[in-house]
């Protein structure tokens, strides 16, 4: 990673070195416990992912920002994008595939994963993909079952928390979803996060002799929430853009830097946040992950890497005049000078070749689907 270097190295301190498979873990003190190295807990299904891609990545001869240049400057791109998005689309089809098998048992469906991951454009390629096997599918968001903003708890910050579980009403989703597994209709809900409230629409949802409900959100794999559905119902997906390609022989580019930079220019480009306000704002965001996903990740039955080996260059044709305009708190504007001498490593790359149904769409924009 390209961090501020430190000048003293006793501060140096927090840290934990140990073996694993055939390799070696580096392990540093978290946003949760600052202070000391917190025991560690083997994530096998995650590392079976990250190793997975780190194959392919070497296959396609992609392992540093330096083979990425290359194949950008030998004009081999076009070809990489389209190697890429077909992993992904055979990574979703191989998905489908394993919960029709789970059918009828398993009709409910939740996709949970870390911010900027990909969760809603993933679910909807996920839908075609059971489509493609004979079945339909309808989505609900957990977003839409938040409790009203001024019952929802207050974090240490002293701001309402979004993050946490305990601002669901996960009592009356449950009771929801067991209502339509039973055959029966539930009126469609809707959190206007203008207002802060939460109320059920006029429209009504109901689940077809062969549908799939999906759950989508970030909470979709915590057992609060899972229990609720019913013992053996639920076939749970993780999703997160778990990067394996490299800066240079020494310098690892990290799958958080990769998701901030999604966020970064999702949020200028949709939702009207300045720069400032979504890099001021990651602190939380990450510490909320800390606490309310990472510890569930291996409660998934299956998982998906929604990184693109291509994606950055591409992320930094709009993320760099963004970074360059950040004034004001120096946290901020240091995290943003260390994203943008990063982005600076990359050799142009047109967006032309990014097909219309592509994850990075849903960050770019004109992306095939509606959001």
């Amino acid at each position: 990673m390209i961090e501020p270097l430190i000048s003293n190295k006793s501060q140096l301190q927090k840290f934990n070195l140990q073996k694993y498979n055939d390799g070696f873990l580096l392990r540093f003190a978290t946003t949760i416990h600052p202070d000391i190295v917190v025991p560690f807990q083997d994530q096998p299904k995650l590392f079976t992912t990250m190793e997975e891609h780190q194959k392919w990545s070497e296959i396609l001869g992609i392992s540093t920002i330096g083979d990425l240049n290359d194949a950008i400057d030998n004009d081999e791109i076009k070809e990489l994008i389209w190697v890429a998005e077909g992993l992904h689309e055979k990574k979703i089809s191989d998905i489908a595939d394993e919960i029709v098998a789970g059918f009828p048992q398993k009709r409910i469906i939740t996709i949970a994963g870390p911010s900027s991951a990909g969760k809603t454009t993933f679910s909807k390629r996920l839908k075609i993909q059971l489509r493609v096997n004979g079945y339909r599918s309808l989505t609900i968001s957990t977003d839409d079952y938040f409790i009203d903003r001024q019952l929802l708890p207050v974090g240490d910050d002293g701001k309402r928390d979004f993050e946490s579980i305990d601002g669901l009403d996960v009592a009356l989703l449950g009771e929801r979803l067991n209502v339509l597994l039973d055959g029966k209709a539930i009126p469609e809900r809707h959190f206007n996060f203008d207002l802060g409230i939460g109320k059920d629409t006029n429209n009504k949802l109901e689940l077809g002799e062969w549908d799939f409900v999906i759950i989508e959100g970030i909470h979709g794999l915590n057992p609060k929430l899972t229990k609720k559905f019913g013992k053996g119902q639920v076939e749970k997906l993780y999703i997160s853009a778990i990067t394996q390609m490299n800066i240079d022989a020494n310098h690892r580019i990290s799958t958080s830097d990769n998701r901030l930079l999604r966020r970064l220019v999702r949020d200028n480009k949709f939702r009207g946040y300045s720069p400032e306000q979504t890099l001021e704002r990651w602190a939380s965001v990450r510490l909320g992950e800390e606490k309310n996903i990472f510890p569930y990740s291996e409660e998934a039955n299956l998982i998906f890497n929604s990184s693109l080996v291509y994606e950055l260059p591409v992320l930094a044709k709009y993320a760099r005049p963004l970074l360059k305009s950040v004034k004001g708190d120096a946290n901020v504007k240091q995290l943003a000078e260390r994203l943008d001498l990063f982005l600076s490593f990359f050799a142009n790359l047109d967006e032309k070749y990014v097909p219309g149904t592509s994850l990075l769409r849903e960050y770019i924009g004109k992306s095939d689907f509606k959001y």
